[in-house]
């Protein structure tokens, strides 16, 4: 019955997390084309510190203290959960208001880093998220522990309906009354804010029926330090492996601009590349989660069985992970152009589009193969491996883009990514017992059918620029290819990976449940 329930709520969390990373993602779209390039440059600079916020009242923390919750519960020390649960409050408002105040006292000083003084405003009001953090964090964790997982998606989906509707609404008035970019900048960045206070509002809420007192007695006992110890380092290495994206962004918010200001490109041009280059992370991000989704849905799991069975299902872990991100990147790479006209209006970045298409499948391994390493209780190495690539990716981007310009970090994306993947892969050849030349295999075939399915999809939009024209408007146009597009390779690579044997019937079955749908895919390739 509690394993039942377990797997309800974990259930319940991925379909939740599904939905609202990809709406995270796509709302950028429509803000793009409200505010303009130099409009998202503003909103992507400051975005990545919201992003490091989320992940801690997500991922992170509230990920650790369940898992505390739930062995005291398992042990019947159900006494000690309150102790628990106030001790990680108290703790994580310690390190909110650091945060808080770093970011609010020093906000000129991070904006004139950045190279732009005019974020400074940007900066003071996401740095309230972080005092609103703990008490997510910690109830949402308390309440995983329970296994009632209800509390956590419904307080998800309020932060994400509300941030989004106040990013979209606000910028909209905004703009209509004539506020400058970095004013309609603020409003949306406040999104974020008041998304935090819709989430605590609905865990409180949820809290009531609990009833318990989170006046913090007793915390200095040596017990106690432990135990915020334990918190703080779990916590925050589990939130440096689902940060990899976000870090990267930050490194760009950090350097890009400035570098290509110094390089001798004007401060107004400089804006709008950087926000040319952001247009391909919505894309990116939304390949990345459902590249990742199934993979991931695999990985608690892995502490089960005998040493021979946990092989076989990180192989898995990593097979589905290495052929649902292969033929995104390649798909999206094949139809990057019109994807830009259908988004963006125009295909301005259409080269930036191509080259961090491959991050969807770089970013989609590294960030899989560091969650085996977690749930075989590997939380440091993978952490470090990616505070690795991070460093890299800063030391990139100041060699290539005074050389390559935008394309510059775009390469020291790639370049720091695929080391934490190489990194990740290294400890998992250490620690584990893989059958290595299956997943070789696997890599072989499934990249074959992504080639075949690329030739197909690069000829049909070749016809369609030239044939399917059927619109005044260009961008109607290339949404017509880009769409059909997607899903005619979508299709012809799905064919293939059943006719090559990637993949098998009953796996299949995992994510297509139309029988009549798998049927025909039997049939028509040949099984």
């Amino acid at each position: 019955m509690q394993e039942q329930k377990m797997w309800k709520g974990a259930a319940i969390l991925t379909i939740s997390a599904l939905f609202l990373k990809i709406l995270s993602a796509m709302y950028r779209i429509p803000y793009q084309n409200m505010v303009g390039d130099v409009g998202y440059y503003i909103y992507q600079q400051v975005y990545p510190f919201f992003g490091v916020g989320v992940t801690l009242a997500t991922y992170g923390f509230p990920i650790v203290i369940a898992k505390m919750i739930a062995d005291k519960r398992e042990e019947g020390k159900n006494d000690e959960i309150r102790e628990i649960v106030k001790v990680s409050l108290y703790a994580l408002s310690i390190v909110g208001v650091v945060i808080f105040v770093c970011l609010f006292v020093g906000a000129e000083a991070i904006a004139s880093f950045m190279g732009d003084e005019n974020l400074t405003s940007l900066i003071q009001v996401i740095a309230f998220y972080f005092l609103l953090f703990p008490l997510i964090s910690v109830l949402r964790g308390y309440f995983q522990g329970k296994f009632i997982m209800m509390p956590t998606a419904m307080s998800q989906v309020a932060e994400q309906i509300i941030r989004v509707g106040v990013i979209l609404c606000a910028s909209y008035v905004m703009i209509r009354v004539g506020f400058n970019s970095y004013e309609i900048g603020s409003a949306a960045i406040s999104g974020s804010v008041f998304g935090a206070i819709a989430a605590v509002i609905v865990l409180v809420l949820y809290r009531r029926k609990e009833g318990f007192s989170l006046h913090p007695r007793g915390i200095y006992s040596s017990d106690n330090r432990k135990m915020m110890k334990y918190i703080l380092v779990q916590g925050i290495t589990i939130c440096i492996c689902n940060l990899v994206l976000v870090l990267i962004q930050l490194v760009d918010a950090s350097n890009f601009y400035s570098l290509l200001v110094d390089g001798g490109m004007g401060e107004e041009i400089s804006k709008e590349m950087k926000g040319v280059y952001d247009r391909s992370l919505p894309l990116v991000q939304v390949g990345t989660v459902v590249a990742t989704s199934i993979a991931l849905a695999l990985v608690p799991q892995l502490g089960r069985g005998s040493e021979v069975e946990r092989g076989e299902k990180i192989t898995l872990v990593i097979k589905f992970c290495f052929v649902f991100s292969i033929g995104a990147t390649i798909g999206l790479a094949c139809i990057a152009e019109p994807t830009n006209i259908m988004l963006y209006k125009n295909d301005k970045g259409t080269n930036i589009i191509v080259l961090l298409s491959f991050s969807i499948l770089l970013s989609s391994l590294a960030i899989s193969t560091a969650a085996i390493l977690q749930g075989l209780n590997e939380t440091i190495r993978p952490a470090i491996h990616v505070i690795g690539g991070i460093i890299l990716k800063w030391i990139g981007n100041m060699l290539l883009i005074p050389f390559f310009g935008i394309e510059g970090a775009a390469i020291a994306t790639l370049i720091s990514l695929c080391v934490i993947v190489l990194l990740n892969i290294k400890s998992l050849q250490i620690i584990t017992t893989i059958q290595w030349k299956d997943v070789f295999y696997i890599v072989f075939k499934s990249g074959w059918a992504a080639c075949l399915m690329a030739i197909c999809v690069t000829m049909y939009v070749f016809v369609g620029e030239t044939y399917m024209n059927f619109f005044e408007h260009a961008r109607a146009n290339a949404a017509v290819q880009s769409l059909s597009a997607a899903m005619i390779g979508g299709f012809i690579y799905l064919i293939l990976l059943v006719r090559l044997r990637v993949i098998e019937e009953t796996e299949m079955s995992m994510f297509i449940k139309n029988k009549k749908v798998k049927n025909f895919i039997s049939w028509i390739s040949g099984r």
